[in-house]
């Protein structure tokens, strides 16, 4: 059996001999691959491929191919692989998302965000898939980008793993199909684009229909899969998500004579894995946490190499009750969320599904400020929010601040939560019913701030809309 991969293996053997540090040994390890760094940079332009090779470097950056920009995100890291993460359905109105960021840490290799150029292209698309023009793949531009870095990085194209989510698992499928060898994983893919709902949408916006036949295969990823058999994809589907289930995952084993079965199932180049999950708010965002990543990761790179067995059946099976029971404690969480106008979660990691937006702040509030020295954030109604502040970007005159709940309409405080600047704080935060709270984090304790000054380096606010 082969280990783990992904850094979660940084988990395992750790001496907690002495019991009163043991706690804080774990934490301390775990930090190691949970941690996200700063890496919402001002984006650096690249004039060209050759600029991008030559001058690479961590963070943002964007680069024109094609009369097509690609907002991406790249951190690089000793490893064989380059991870790729593609967007997928645009859910506010703020660009880019690049989703799974936060995983950067955790990847046995580096990590590539490319946001879809079809949203900067078509302001009001909701879902783009990478498609390009009638006749032109966005998607095979992106592999442009890819290729240069993995010649920048001095990574095979063949260890290359496409990695996304719902229309960003569609664009992996159609990627990895181009690029011998290589492998994708896709959770809650589209597969046969006419049968997504969405395509209105699309082609009212594009003026591109889906109906007709495109000489690319863009529409249907069955021809894609059957015109690479050297490329290998782990498809994984939440049978509650009917519509996935019946219009892609049917279509596509029956085509390719892939029987179903809840746990895994395979045939040449594809591996199903089927896993049950009543989601909330909705079962096709029923998606994995980081440490069922870390066995996703596995199990492909297990049929990379064609050594799935029945311990590798029974692994998934195990896998997946544990994700069922998941689920149905965010499932009572959100039925929770739907009579209340809040629900807090302190303490606790970072949501581990995709994050819409992540917007970060620089706060510095001086000693002559205001009598009630506080930074305010807003939130929006029916939204999931994260605020995480590092302690290695707080500097403070009060060993501990205030977090507070803030009801601006009837101007009182909804919830306080004290803090020490010692350790890093994470507060997760679902708003149904109202849109005019917002958080405050004051400088001191509130009611206190007199003569208090704070500065915060690199305070993030994640959300994500519930609907």
């Amino acid at each position: 059996m082969r280990d783990i991969t992904t850094t979660i293996k940084k988990l395992t053997n750790i001496n907690l001999i002495q019991h009163k540090h043991a706690i804080e040994i774990i934490h301390k390890q775990r930090e190691k691959y949970i941690h996200t760094a700063a890496l919402h940079t001002k984006p650096q332009q690249y004039t060209s491929l050759q600029d991008l090779k030559e001058n690479l470097c961590n963070g943002r950056f964007s680069i024109d191919i094609n009369n097509a920009h690609y907002e991406c995100l790249f951190h690089h890291k000793t490893g064989d692989n380059l991870y790729v993460i593609f967007d997928g359905a645009r859910l506010t109105s703020r660009m880019p998302n690049f989703p799974r960021w936060t995983y950067h840490n955790m990847f046995d290799g580096s990590y590539l965000g490319i946001e879809d150029p079809m949203y900067f292209k078509y302001q009001n698309l909701k879902l783009g898939w990478y498609y390009g023009t009638k006749s032109h793949s966005y998607i095979e531009d992106s592999l442009l980008i890819i290729k240069t870095i993995c010649d920048a990085i001095d990574i095979s194209y063949e260890n290359i793993i496409f990695f996304s989510s719902s229309g960003g698992g569609y664009a992996s499928i159609y990627a990895a199909s181009l690029v011998d060898n290589s492998l994708s994983i896709s959770l809650n893919p589209q597969i046969i684009l006419q049968n997504y709902h969405s395509i209105k949408n699309f082609s009212d916006i594009t003026g591109i229909n889906l109906d007709e036949k495109d000489t690319l295969n863009r529409n249907n990823l069955i021809m894609r899969i059957k015109d690479n058999r050297t490329s290998k994809h782990i498809i994984l589907c939440n049978v509650q998500d009917t519509h996935q289930f019946e219009q892609h995952i049917i279509p596509l084993a029956s085509a390719l004579s892939i029987p179903i079965k809840y746990g895994l199932s395979s045939n040449d180049n594809i591996l199903l894995w089927i896993y049950d999950n009543d989601g909330a708010p909705s079962p096709h965002t029923a998606f994995e946490t980081k440490a069922i990543y870390s066995v996703i990761d596995y199990i492909a790179k297990e049929f990379k190499k064609n050594t799935i067995n029945t311990y590798s059946q029974n692994l998934v099976v195990s896998i997946n009750e544990i994700w069922h029971e998941i689920y149905i404690d965010k499932n009572k969480l959100y039925e929770s969320s739907t009579t209340n106008n809040f629900i807090l979660l302190e303490d606790q990691l970072v949501m581990d599904k995709d994050i819409s937006t992540c917007d970060q702040y620089d706060i510095r509030i001086n000693k002559n400020s205001k009598k009630y020295k506080h930074f305010k954030i807003n939130l929006a109604k029916n939204t999931r929010n994260s605020i995480i502040i590092p302690a290695s970007s707080i500097k403070s005159s009060s060993k501990t601040i205030s977090i507070v709940l803030f009801d601006f309409i009837q101007n009182k405080t909804i919830y306080r939560t004290d803090k020490s600047i010692q350790k890093d704080i994470v507060l997760n935060i679902i708003i149904t019913n109202e849109n005019n709270y917002g958080i405050c984090i004051y400088a001191g304790l509130q009611g206190a701030t007199q003569e208090q000054h704070l500065s915060i380096t690199n305070l993030e606010h994640r959300y994500q809309s519930l609907s």
